[in-house]
């Protein structure tokens, strides 16, 4: 399945794209709900495209339409430390404003009922969704805060960037031999090269990631400059509540729970 895509924002010289995955078994009277995904990869690299290690679309964005019938929305942003997390945070909550805009509705044929959108990710992409979804950290960048989705998917998501993982040395790093070296790096670590949205497949960019680890430097990264709190990102301590998707034998039904054990759940 060949994705539909749309640019939805278009923001330092780039344009940054949506591709959309519509069932075949969605029409105007019959519209299927809508998935909006943000890719991994510590928000300094990775591909709307699906994996980092063949160019091709990961398999759910190509087997869940058909299989579910739901609408895939694979998303760009920008990438840190060209961009910093405010300006992250804002491409995601345009990406939102687009997928419920009237431009998405008539790409689509009238086939999506943005009405009911979850918004998914994984690693750093889930961590965007919750961000995203619950509105945490959108004050603190200076932004306003797009509204509730219907639901949040997070998989395997980063919930504290003030946990000890993503601010210590790890020399090397557990599943590498190897030290990456600064010279390596140098390029994308400046601030000041061209901003991107898109790390291609056979860059030299992939290794970005294990570089962070190594050094233990996301949160520079992603914040250097910014004036912003690490804090204000962290999941487990900003969440008194947690819409979650209760499914009974009257149909879903959107029910609070305290989420005062989130603490546990932290990557």
């Amino acid at each position: 399945m060949a994705p539909l895509e749309l640019v939805y924002k278009q923001v330092d010289e780039l344009d940054l794209y949506l591709d959309v995955y519509v069932p075949s078994s969605a029409t105007p009277s019959a519209p299927v709900p809508v998935i909006l995904w943000w890719h991994g990869g510590g928000l300094i690299q990775g591909t709307r495209k699906g994996s980092l290690d063949v160019p091709q679309p990961e398999p759910h964005m190509l087997h869940a339409p058909e299989t579910h019938d739901i609408c895939v929305v694979s998303a760009d942003y920008r990438l840190a430390p060209q961009t910093r997390m405010p300006g992250i945070l804002a491409d995601c909550a345009d990406a939102m404003a687009f997928v419920r805009s009237l431009a998405f509705k008539e790409a689509t044929g009238s086939c999506v009922d943005a009405s009911r959108l979850f918004v998914s990710g994984s690693s750093a992409g889930g961590w965007l969704a919750l961000l995203t979804g619950t509105g945490i950290g959108y004050a603190a960048c200076g932004l306003e805060a797009p509204p509730t989705p219907t639901g949040i998917l997070a998989i395997y998501p980063i919930t504290d960037l003030q946990h000890s993982f993503w601010n210590m040395k790890h020399r090397p790093v557990s599943y590498r031999s190897d030290i990456i070296s600064h010279e390596e790096m140098a390029a994308y670590m400046d601030p000041d090269q061209p901003k991107v949205a898109f790390a291609s497949f056979h860059s030299t960019r992939n290794i970005f990631y294990h570089y962070m680890v190594q050094e233990g430097i996301l949160t520079s990264l992603l914040l250097e400059g910014t004036g912003v709190s690490p804090s204000s990102f962290s999941i487990a301590t900003s969440l008194e509540e947690c819409p979650l998707l209760r499914t009974s034998s009257t149909g879903p039904s959107m029910e609070k729970y305290r989420v005062s054990n989130l603490k546990t759940f932290t990557k």
